[in-house]
């Protein structure tokens, strides 16, 4: 009774300290492992998963996970932590290892997941090439960097140039600013290889801001030169003969003062504060030229361009006309995007109110219905479609378009089991509206140019019988017509007529979807693409039609 007793009270603490990982099926058991190791030294633990600790954003998001499994106490937290792990490959990998399945993350996956949104793009240091760069002087790591750089290594130059960044840091010296500012430029310029663009912002700015660190720094040291330089030879005009040993010492705690002349009293700059900025005003513009920002970008390369001699092999001459053509590309889009949402919110208030109509007298609308399947009562609705319909159908047969030379493009027939018409007019309070929407299909013959080749030797059954000239058919159907649109080629679909056409006695290698082949005779080429005027001819008929309703049915009204 004792040991049952105690099996019963025992079973739910097993429970409790193995639901989470019990319920899930063991994917939670890499971040739950009782080991003595941190998360972290876990997954450098293992060989597979040791390149995944230098990202830091993947290990900040590993760590959410390990909170959030020993957190989920209930199912449908632990389900969230779960599918949470399927959004990462990286995760997903980690899951499958604690419950014992190898799973393989290649580039491609990881590639993907950083296109679909689903991870952050990943650090470009590698955690070998870190470990590496730890044993390093500043001079060795600086070579080594230069040549990985070289041979297109470029994770690992970055790892050593961050080798050289922390060294002053670990020692608690101040950051020395000339160095910085070139060393963050290499950085930059290290990642717009690697197309890390936010971080070749950020590593540029930071090399701007050195680069004024250190021009407020030459400046102080210009002014403490001049000081000491002053002192010095007032003490020797004062006494009469060279500085005594004894003014060696007031010079930066002891180092000897070479000579007397102002110049030299300056130090050397270790490199061109003015090349060390214009790299860096030039890197950080084409890192925000890769994020969009081309204002921002066009700032930063018309900067850089005037730190630098007018020359034509300037990358920075070629930045900036790219630049500014983005920049002019972006307003016109921006422009053409207000106009777009004007159209529409137009378009919608025509969807409701349809095209306005000479309003009807009250003792017309108390009358019959004029149009088949009116109703009456509030709002009277008459529908005219086949009468519309009807009238389409002749207009179009006089569409004819002369192409030059002879050759010439007409409309034969309207194809009424494939044309949709629908047209009806709202009495609403004695206002009324025509309402439309047209989708009309039309057989077409385009004639070729007339041939004046009257000899009797030609032998139609040649191999070149099928490129003879003659004419050639085909299809044109406009849609997209109705009383919130309108002919206007180019337009947004939402406001415009559309248009599509289909040939017929042509061969497939003479068309390419659109337009004539280069493999098409002279004679075809011109019919092909001649065709394309059926789209105007044919808009023009349909609007020809919708006015003369539309002036018909007022005329009525006012009758």
């Amino acid at each position: 009774k004792e040991r049952r007793r105690r099996s019963k009270m025992a079973a739910p603490a097993a429970l409790a300290a193995g639901t989470v990982d019990e319920r899930s099926g063991g994917l939670l058991k890499f971040f739950l492992a009782e080991d003595g190791m941190d998360i972290v030294e876990r997954l450098v633990s293992v060989p597979s998963l040791r390149a995944y600790a230098s990202d830091a954003s993947f290990v900040s998001r590993l760590k959410a996970t390990q909170k959030a499994a020993k957190e989920a106490t209930t199912p449908e937290a632990l389900a969230e932590v779960t599918r949470s792990l399927m959004h990462d490959p990286r995760l997903t990998q980690c899951a499958m290892l604690g419950a014992g399945v190898s799973l393989k993350v290649d580039e491609h996956d990881l590639k993907k997941a950083e296109r679909e949104g689903d991870i952050a793009k990943r650090s470009p240091l590698r955690v070998d090439d870190l470990v590496e760069a730890e044993g390093k002087t500043v001079d060795d790591a600086r070579k080594v960097a230069k040549e990985a750089y070289a041979r297109g290594d470029v994770p690992r130059a970055l790892a050593y140039w961050t080798r050289c960044l922390r060294h002053r840091r670990e020692q608690g010296l101040p950051d020395d600013v000339y160095d910085a500012a070139a060393l963050y430029s290499n950085v930059a310029q290290g990642l717009l290889k690697l197309e890390h663009y936010v971080r070749a912002e950020q590593a540029a700015t930071r090399a701007l801001a050195y680069v004024e660190r250190a021009r407020e720094k030459k400046a102080h040291e210009k002014r403490r030169a001049r000081f000491l330089w002053k002192k010095t030879k007032d003490k020797e005009d004062k006494e009469g003969g060279p500085t005594s040993s004894k003014y060696s010492d007031d010079h930066r705690g002891g180092d000897a003062w070479p000579h007397h002349k102002k110049e030299d009293a300056v130090e050397a700059l270790p490199f061109d504060l003015d090349a060390c900025e214009r790299k860096a005003l030039y890197r950080r513009a084409v890192a925000r030229e890769g994020q969009r920002k081309f204002e921002e970008g066009l700032s930063d390369a018309r900067a850089a361009k005037a730190k630098e001699a007018p020359s034509a092999a300037d990358p920075s001459v070629a930045l900036v006309k790219r630049l500014e053509a983005l920049v002019e590309s972006e307003k016109r889009q921006a422009i053409e995007r207000a106009k777009r949402k004007e159209e529409e919110r137009r378009g919608f208030q025509k969807r409701a109110a349809g095209v306005a109509l000479t309003s009807s007298s009250s003792s017309s609308t108390k009358g019959t219905p004029e149009g088949p399947g009116a109703s009456v009562g509030y709002v009277d609705e008459r529908d005219y479609s086949s009468l519309v319909k009807r009238r389409l159908a002749e207009r179009v047969k006089d569409v004819d378009v002369d192409l030059g030379a002879g050759a010439n493009v007409k409309v034969d027939t309207l194809n009424d089991a494939q044309s949709s018409v629908s047209a009806t007019v709202n009495v609403k309070r004695g206002k009324r509206a025509l309402y439309y929407d047209l989708d009309v299909t039309a057989s077409w013959t385009a004639e070729p140019p007339p041939e004046f080749d009257l000899s009797d030797d030609r032998d139609d059954d040649d191999d070149d019988a099928e490129d003879r000239r003659r004419p050639i058919s085909g299809t044109v159907r406009l849609y997209n017509v109705s009383h919130e649109t309108r002919y206007e080629p180019g337009a947004d679909p939402n406001v415009a007529y559309m248009y599509q056409l289909g040939y017929r006695g042509i061969k497939p290698s003479w068309f390419d979807g659109t337009s004539a082949t280069d493999q098409a005779p002279d004679w075809a080429k011109g019919l092909i693409d001649g065709a394309h005027a059926l789209y105007e001819a044919l808009a023009n008929a349909v609007d020809a039609v919708l006015k003369e309703f539309t002036t018909q049915l007022d005329t009525q009204s006012s009758s």
